[in-house]
């Protein structure tokens, strides 16, 4: 189901409330949360979720550091799935694209080599030794398992194999996604509840990136294979600096493209300085960004980034250093009483929720 009309409440403005409009008229449905520990974004995205899934909108999020469990006005719209124990999704499957022709054993060996080497960041030596690991298991067959990639990599015992194998040989012992069906997205979206948390607990802050930027990846198969105009949803993906969002990870491919299969995503982080140049441009893509208390030290390099001239500059400087709790500076074209949508301007906004 596509939602043509999406009008999500930020809080107040000098009175007024302030609304953002998650649908076609918006130039993408993606937002960005900065700010630091306590300031006020889990609770701004909770306040959202809810609006967003009253209009009809699914949720998909990652939850990296357990905050998700704490969602108690959300309890009942939401089912909560630990990927270790009882996922569905199998992200070591073959997919088919758009017209129904299954991935060869080469194009599926280079992705799933370039997702784990970008996740753990595998030299050149590395890639190569994953990547025939990878082509071997996989030939003859459409789904292969963490096991099957070290019964491989055993036949050498160089020392690039063997730390190859250090870092696979947990999620091989824990049989992860072993055994899964191919049509899990499937029956994720049509699950009645509308709010569906990815629980990565468990694992360490490694292991949580591989497996999020699988699943990811999986995600992106999916929505390619079944084609656009199936599907209309939010990815939230906070503690974001987890992954990786340089070109050609998935994460990426979402921001780029998500808008054409119906994809809105959320990003929240505590700061940009955890992402490097070439992913910053890919952090300040959303066509939404709200800043919750910004370090004086970074205020300069984010007034640079969201304004376009000295004088825009001087004045979201002056409305970052009025930020009092329950507030946040909101960067955007938010929606008129008209239903048009205003020039991109930045207002300083009261979350009523937080007071």
């Amino acid at each position: 189901m596509v939602v043509k009309n999406c009008k999500v409440s930020l809080g107040m403005s000098a009175n007024t409330e302030i609304r953002y409009a998650f649908d076609s008229r918006s130039e993408n449905n993606h937002m960005l949360l900065l700010g630091i520990s306590g300031s006020g974004k889990s609770t701004q995205l909770e306040c959202m979720e809810s609006d967003v899934i009253n209009f009809g909108k699914k949720i998909i999020e990652f939850d990296f550091s357990d905050s998700s469990f704490a969602k108690a006005s959300l309890a009942k719209q939401s089912r909560t799935i630990n990927i270790r124990n009882d996922s569905s999704i199998s992200p070591l499957i073959k997919r088919c694209n758009v017209y129904g022709q299954l991935e060869d054993t080469v194009d599926f060996s280079k992705r799933i080599t370039d997702l784990l080497s970008g996740a753990l960041r595998f030299k050149a030596l590395q890639q190569s030794l994953l990547y025939d690991a990878i082509k071997q298991a996989s030939t003859g067959c459409n789904q292969i398992t963490f096991s099957d990639i070290l019964d491989w990599l055993s036949l050498s015992d160089s020392t690039s194999a063997i730390s190859i194998r250090m870092k696979l040989q947990y999620f091989a012992d824990i049989k992860i996604f072993e055994g899964r069906e191919a049509n899990g997205w499937q029956k994720l979206f049509q699950h009645p509840k509308p709010i569906q948390i990815l629980s990565l607990s468990g694992f360490r802050s490694d292991e949580r990136k591989v497996i999020a930027e699988l699943l990811l990846d999986d995600l992106r198969s999916y929505l390619v294979e079944y084609g656009p105009g199936q599907n209309d949803f939010i990815l939230v993906l906070d503690e974001c600096q987890n992954l990786r969002l340089t070109s050609g990870m998935p994460t990426s491919f979402f921001l780029s493209q998500g808008r054409k299969y119906g994809c809105g995503v959320w990003l929240a982080t505590q700061s940009p300085q955890y992402f490097k140049r070439d992913e910053l441009a890919q952090l300040y893509q959303p066509a939404l960004i709200l800043n919750f208390q910004p370090n004086a030290e970074e205020r300069s390099k984010i007034c640079r980034k969201l304004a376009k001239d000295e004088k825009e500059r001087k004045r979201l400087l002056e409305m970052f250093e009025q930020l009092g709790r329950g507030q946040f500076v909101a960067s955007g074209r938010f929606l008129k009483k008209s239903g048009i949508l205003s020039n991109r301007t930045h207002l300083l906004i009261d979350n009523l929720h937080t007071l």
